[in-house]
């Protein structure tokens, strides 16, 4: 933990939801998460004669469902009684990516009047950045500073600019062992792309950098980021426009590696020329 977690301007508030009395509370999807979420259960009004002191922590539970299957069990947190005065707060940390469904159980029937807060936040992760998963088989070492989910700041960027895909692109590339930037150049610069998929179908490692202006990179490697053989890298939000350098080292090709482009407006229908007119007899 550093000091930015104590820092209030690293939380936003997201949403605050009444708990009923003696009723569990399920989580609207609508929730915009974040890797890192601030919980706080604010006591309204306690029964006659209680005091904060006399409230158990109630548990918010995440899990995620397998459609058809069930669902997989997920963390459960224990959530403190917070009053104006007496506040206190519980930080959970999860992969935004996925659906998570959050069950609030267990508040004390002493509790007549309360309201559960969510706050995102960036902390633990850059915003605006590319998302990556990777085999669990292996060391993802290599990768720990790479980042590890989308943030609010970046589906509110796409809000913002109602961004909505109207048309993809499928491609495949074969990355070789580094040499220059000008013979890596995967995906060029778009300003009406909001988002890359990279899939990594070969053996091999696959290294990529983001330049806005590929003209303007470097010599030398940047390795933004790491796709072992078998994962897969997001690029959206503020980087989705910028291009694309693909490329191994120290080892041979990679292979296909699939590349999907989202883009916010369809491409204009190309030109085609009129069919000659032919008079009969």
């Amino acid at each position: 933990m550093t000091l930015a977690y104590l820092d209030p301007s690293s939380y936003t508030f997201a949403k605050g939801f009444t708990v009923q009395n003696k009723r569990d509370l399920t989580i609207p999807e609508s929730l915009v998460l974040s890797q890192t979420m601030l919980v706080k259960w604010q006591i309204r009004n306690l029964a006659k004669g209680v005091t904060i002191d006399q409230i158990p922590p109630a548990i918010l539970s995440s899990s995620l469902e397998i459609p058809g299957l069930g669902v997989l069990d997920g963390e459960d947190y224990q959530i403190s009684a917070s009053q104006q005065g007496r506040d206190r707060v519980q930080l959970i940390t999860l992969d935004p990516s996925l659906p998570h469904k959050f069950l609030f159980t267990e508040v004390s029937d002493l509790v007549t009047n309360s309201v559960l807060e969510f706050y995102t936040s960036d902390l633990g992760i850059s915003a605006n950045m590319s998302t990556t998963s990777n085999p669990i088989n292996f060391d993802l070492s290599a990768i720990a500073n790479a980042i590890s989910a989308g943030t609010a700041a970046q589906v509110g960027a796409i809000q913002a600019a109602n961004k909505n895909v109207q048309r993809l692109d499928e491609s495949t590339y074969s990355p070789i062992s580094w040499v220059s930037a000008d013979k890596h150049i995967a995906v060029l610069v778009n300003s009406t792309r909001i988002a890359t998929e990279i899939f990594n179908n070969g053996t091999v490692p696959v290294y990529f950098d983001l330049f806005l202006d590929v003209n303007t990179k470097a010599a030398t490697p940047q390795m933004d980021n790491i796709i072992q053989p078998g994962g897969q890298a997001r690029i959206d939000a503020a980087e989705g426009n910028m291009g694309v350098l693909l490329y191994t080292m120290g080892s041979p090709t990679a292979g296909s590696v699939l590349i999907n482009q989202e883009f916010s407006q369809a491409a204009p229908p190309a030109a085609r020329a009129k069919p000659p007119i032919v008079l009969a007899g």
